[in-house]
């Protein structure tokens, strides 16, 4: 009987999690990002160069110090890009008009209307979402001063890592139905619907 107790636990706590990094701010979803990445990224950042500095103190070898030198620079980058990912409070924000994400390194939109797909990948493991060519609504920039690991994805498309949703499955089934429903019904659909897949509230009365 201990098994099912744990699992019934885990569903809860991860309920839990998701009713915090939801928001409802007037007709709009504020979805918080996942920060766990970028929280080790700072300590490990950090001792990675403290650890590289050692070297450079110890070490004669110049191709020890040259690598020590590389490996140095690369640890502060990490742990700026963390440092900087954290200070910039990720979020995705869904309203009646389309999605706009505040990612780590980027900002991004997209309008329903020019939406054709949201598809869950596995390699990259996440979360794509994709408009029409040439969509009008489409934006992506990067932010400056936040380490780019990694790049733009494909034209007309937003990208997000696995680790940015608790449950990302759940909200390509949300992004998914605002894109084919009517304008006007969206604003409903956000505040009702939405609101309780992406809490959870249907497993959670399903476990109880």
């Amino acid at each position: 009987m201990a098994a099912p107790i744990a699992l019934a636990g885990s569903l809860r706590s991860g309920d839990s999690r998701a009713r915090r990094r939801l928001e409802v701010v007037g007709d709009k979803l504020v979805l918080r990002h996942q920060r766990r990445m970028q929280v080790a990224c700072v300590p490990s950042g950090i001792s990675g160069a403290v650890a590289n500095v050692a070297v450079l103190q110890i070490s004669t070898n110049l191709v020890y110090r040259s690598g020590a030198v590389v490996a140095a620079v690369a640890a502060l980058a990490l742990a700026w890009y963390g440092s900087m990912a954290l200070v910039r409070r990720p979020c995705t924000v869904l309203s009646p008009a389309g999605v706009r994400v505040r990612g780590d390194i980027f900002d991004a939109e997209l309008g329903w209307d020019e939406l054709v797909a949201v598809r869950v990948e596995e390699s990259p493991a996440g979360l794509r979402v994709v408009g029409v060519p040439g969509a009008s609504s489409y934006s992506w920039r990067r932010v400056r001063g936040v380490v780019p690991l990694y790049g733009r994805p494909g034209e007309g498309s937003i990208f997000l890592y696995d680790f940015t949703y608790d449950r990302p499955g759940v909200v390509a089934e949300v992004m998914e139905t605002l894109a084919r429903l009517a304008p006007e019904r969206r604003a409903e659909y956000l505040l009702g619907p939405a609101v309780a897949l992406l809490r959870g509230d249907h497993e959670t009365s399903q476990q109880s």
